[in-house]
This record gives C-alpha cells, sequence and structure tokens, in this order.
C-alpha cells in the first residue's frame, strides 16, 4: 500500500458531481514515519469522498465512518471508538505558491491527480478525543481529599510563621495598613 493508493486523477475528470470510497486501516497508518505513537490501532475505516467539480476548483466531502482502538487515559484498558464525521476540503485552481486557509489548497491547471493521504490521516487523527475514556468509567472528576484536619494546618501555619524571616515579617505589617 502507498499513499498513491489514496489519490484521485482529476486531469480527465468531467465537471460536476462524482463518487470515491477509500479503505482505512493499520496499513494507512504505516505510511507515516512521524507518528509518535500509535495512537489508533486496529483501525477501521470507511472514507466516501464526494467531489465536485468546477472550472474554478474542486470541492471535497469527506465522510468518515468506522471505529478504531483506543487506551482509556484512566484505566488503560483498551476499547472500540466508534467515529462517524464529516469534513469538506477545497482544492482551488491557481498559483500554487499562494496561501490559503488550512481546509484549502491551490493546485495549478496542469495537476494532474491530487494526493489524500495526508489530508485523511490529518482529519483522522484529529478525530481522536483529548481525553481518552473508558465508556464505563465515570465521566466525573476524581477528586482527591487530604486526610488532615483544620487544626493539623493550622499548626503547620504557625510553625512556618515563627521560621520566618524577620523582613517579611516587617513588610506583612505594612500590608496589614
Amino acid at each position: 500500500m502507498k499513499k498513491r493508493d489514496y489519490s484521485i486523477e482529476i486531469h480527465g475528470l468531467s465537471q460536476g458531481n462524482h463518487e470515491f470510497n477509500f479503505e482505512i486501516n493499520n496499513q494507512f497508518f504505516d505510511l507515516f514515519e512521524d507518528v509518535e505513537e500509535k495512537v489508533l490501532n486496529q483501525a477501521t475505516l470507511s472514507v466516501n469522498a464526494d467531489l465536485r467539480k468546477t472550472p474554478t476548483m474542486i470541492e471535497i466531502n469527506f465522510h468518515v465512518s468506522g471505529s478504531y482502538k483506543l487506551e482509556c487515559d484512566r484505566s488503560l484498558r483498551k476499547f472500540d471508538h466508534a467515529v462517524s464525521f464529516d469534513h469538506r476540503f477545497i482544492f482551488k485552481y491557481g498559483d500554487p505558491n499562494e496561501e490559503m486557509g488550512d481546509d484549502v489548497k491551490v493546485i495549478s491547471d496542469a495537476q494532474q491527480n491530487i494526493e489524500l493521504a495526508d489530508i485523511l490521516y490529518e482529519i483522522i487523527s484529529l478525530s481522536v478525543p483529548m481525553k481518552k475514556l473508558h465508556p464505563e468509567e465515570s465521566e466525573e472528576e476524581v477528586v482527591y481529599y487530604s486526610t488532615s484536619t483544620d487544626d493539623e494546618e493550622a499548626e503547620e501555619e504557625a510553625s512556618n510563621d515563627s521560621n520566618e524571616d524577620p523582613r517579611w515579617a516587617a513588610l506583612k505589617k505594612l500590608k496589614g495598613n
């Protein structure tokens, strides 16, 4: 499997709507060398790309669905995370050196095909939740309480005050005024 397996030949493509389908699995993620760690494990995703070609641009609406395995941040248990989302990307004809937004890329009129592997990798990677929590885990935050009593805390503060530098004591007196 190569990145060019995730490209669309646009040179001979007629104006109008076209549909393309891609399957994403672990072999797809192996194509990217800069992955620090394997966040997406056992990925089984289906990508439906609805392409609309006009004389000035190509608009692609991606619909990604399927699942991948994640590791829970709290319990370290593996679980299946189902995904289903849409993403729009635009290729505009013009000067390729021109800078555009995140979801717009400028291509030349002579370009033969468009590579989608990097775009697909980015939008799928962004679908990974920041907080990976196993479905059986509670959404509530874990709160830890101190076992010390208020009297113990007051004693600690008093002992800290006795060890205090006299210059700080003079400044505290000024603060009180």
